[in-house]
């Protein structure tokens, strides 16, 4: 990272924070905490916990703005999390990277609309909550990838992906080369991932982010339309990967 973006998120220390003993499980310099969110930004989605409220809700990072000192954030899924962010602005964010849990608090400093869509500048956090242990072993994430594919009207294989990342409201994909070109705000059509125990889970796709790196697609997007029984059954394979991962964390 340039000099000139240090400067710019350098913030000064003031007594307290000299003296405040130092947490190993939470990261407070600057430089760490812009390379952790680069590390977070869109397509990954994160999990979104509302003050007040004792739903989750799910978001991705736009953009990083060091020369402001703020992030911009997608639109909250479901849509009563745009709501409730008019009532409470103070947001918590929460996602794993390298199967290691990461967590951050921030505040709602402004709220735009992008072709009716809404989006968010949120302040860039003082410190991140990451307990990364250098010694920790850990997973990589292909290895709990899973098999995407979306499929005509006709049933035909129209495209397909490998899963990378994973939440109750949404995914990222690695697509297939031979997959058709894509654009934020897409539907993907009759979609369907099969879980380790062969139950498809099956739905929609709302793209909310497209990345080309070096020639492959990713794509981050949210459920649409999914059967109830399958929400349920995506819950409980969401919950085992958290405990699973957590779980490899601690030993």
């Amino acid at each position: 990272m340039p000099d000139s973006l240090h400067k710019i998120i350098e913030r000064p220390q003031t007594e307290s924070t000299q003296t405040r003993p130092n947490n190993p499980n939470f990261v407070t310099n600057p430089i760490r905490i812009a390379h952790l969110i680069e590390t977070i930004m869109s397509p990954r989605i994160c999990t979104v916990q509302i003050k007040g409220s004792k739903r989750f809700f799910s978001t991705s990072l736009l953009d990083f703005q060091p020369q402001s000192g703020s992030l911009l954030l997608d639109e909250i899924s479901p849509k009563e999390g745009n709501s409730l962010i008019r009532i409470s602005a103070v947001l918590k964010l929460s996602t794993f990277v390298n199967d290691i849990p990461l967590a951050f608090k921030t505040t709602i400093i402004d709220q735009n609309l992008k072709q009716g869509i809404p989006y968010y500048k949120a302040g860039l956090p003082e410190r991140i909550h990451y307990p990364q242990r250098r010694k920790a072993p850990r997973v990589s994430i292909e290895a709990n990838t899973l098999n995407f594919e979306a499929h005509t009207n006709t049933h035909a294989l129209a495209m397909t992906g490998q899963v990378y990342d994973l939440s109750r409201d949404g995914l990222c994909i690695n697509l297939a080369e031979t997959s058709p070109p894509l654009e934020r705000g897409h539907i993907i059509k009759n979609c369907r991932i099969t879980l380790p125990d062969a139950y498809s889970i099956t739905f929609d796709l709302s793209v909310r982010s497209v990345k080309n790196l070096r020639g492959k697609t990713q794509i981050g997007g949210y459920f649409l339309n999914m059967p109830s029984k399958c929400k349920n059954k995506l819950s409980l394979h969401f919950t085992f990967l958290e405990r699973m991962a957590i779980r490899k964390y601690k030993n």
